[in-house]
This record gives C-alpha cells, structure tokens and sequence, in this order.
C-alpha cells in the first residue's frame, strides 16, 4: 500500500491516549489524550469514531479522521446494571446511536444531536424498548445480553430461556430500530453463551507418513 494509517489506542493512568502513525509522501504521528474516569471500557466503532463508557453517566468518543476526542454525558436517570450492557450501532438513517441495557429487561436507545461545541456534544435518549419473552416468542426469558457485531438500523442481542431440560439456551434476535418488530435469526442459537461452528474437513483426506525412506531421505513426504 502506497499510504496508510495505524491508530493505537490505550487506557492508562487515569486517561485514554490516542497515537496515529500515517504513511504517505510525507509520513506524519500524532498523539492525543483525555483524562477519564476509572472503569472506562470500549464499546464499539461506528461513522469513523470510537466510543468509550464508565457504565453510569459519562462517555468518550474519538473522530479518527482528525484525531481528537469529546466527552458527554446520557441524558437519563437510569444507566446500565453492568458496565459491559452497552454498544454502538448506526440507525437507518446513517446516524450513530448508543444502545444501553438498563434495568428490568430495558433497551435505551440514544441518538446524537446536530451541534454541539468543540470538545462537548449532546445525545438524546430517543427510544426506550421493554423486552419481553411475548415479543420474542419465548415461553420465559431469563435475561439478554447485547451482542458486540451490531448490523445497521438493528439492535442484536442474545436472549436467553430455560429448556425443558432445565439448561439456559440462547437465541439471537434482531430489533428494528424504527418500526421496532423482532426476528429470530435462524442457525444462529447459542448455548451457554458460546457461538457454535460447523467443523468440516477435506475429504478424502491427505495423510503424510513417515517411513525409513523419509528418513534417509527427509524432507520427502510420502503421501497415503
């Protein structure tokens, strides 16, 4: 590649630091920070920036393309039970939104508002959505986890229910932002929050044996 970027983001003694190193004609590094509050973690990417979340009230966003940070805070009363019940995903409208886990089986959804000053910006708590097992199609719900891999204009999240067996099962589903309708995705289950995948091998298989003529001569592998 004739020009590239690489961005090393850490969190370390109570701020988060930002370097980019890009390649072109003239190769260039820069660095930032932002002081921030303990318990910051990253929740995702979206629109070419970078969000970070305390679990309560303040967050963090970094604009890759010019490198600099702004901080905010959700306008709500009622935060998230755990710190990592949060993500980042973008609206229909091309728009990033915030999605948070608040209590009792809630999804809040916030939505950044135009404007703004330079290191501050304002978001809005734009929808508020009770999940329950009727809207899923489950017999009972034992509680939902936000998936990380969020596709654009849904909220993906992995509900969980007791089998009849009496083991936790997990389906993952898919929350219409704007007409707010679910769907189940099919092949998707997931149990004991572990994503299974189909082990396929070649066939027929090519097996390599070793031999005393391998030996005398190594290096030669004789094929079966």
């Amino acid at each position: 590649m004739s020009s590239f970027r690489v961005l090393l983001c850490s969190i370390e003694d109570g701020c988060i630091r930002a370097c980019m190193f890009t390649s072109s004609l003239s190769s260039s590094w820069r660095q930032t920070s932002i002081d921030v509050p303990p318990k910051m973690h990253a929740i995702g990417f979206a629109i070419d920036r970078r969000y970070w979340y305390d679990g309560e009230k303040r967050m963090v966003a970094l604009d890759q393309s010019i490198l600099k940070f702004s901080s905010f805070v959700l306008p709500d009363d009622e935060y998230s039970e755990c710190r990592k019940m949060s993500c980042v995903t973008v609206g229909h409208d091309g728009e990033p939104r915030i999605v948070v886990r608040g209590r009792g089986n809630m999804i809040k959804i916030f939505v950044r508002l135009k404007g703004g000053s330079e290191d501050t910006e304002e978001w809005a708590l734009e929808k508020t959505v009770q999940v329950s097992a009727a809207m899923l199609g489950l017999r009972e719900l034992q509680f939902f986890v936000l998936t990380t891999d969020q596709p654009a204009g849904m909220v993906r999240f992995d509900a969980y229910e007791f089998s009849r067996h009496g083991f936790s099962m997990s389906m993952t589903f898919h929350l219409d932002m704007e007409t707010m309708k679910t769907e189940g995705l099919a092949g998707r289950g997931v149990h004991y929050g572990h994503k299974a995948y189909p082990l396929e091998l070649p066939w027929p298989p090519t097996l390599h044996a070793c031999t005393m003529a391998s030996q005398i001569h190594p290096g030669v592998p004789i094929n079966v």
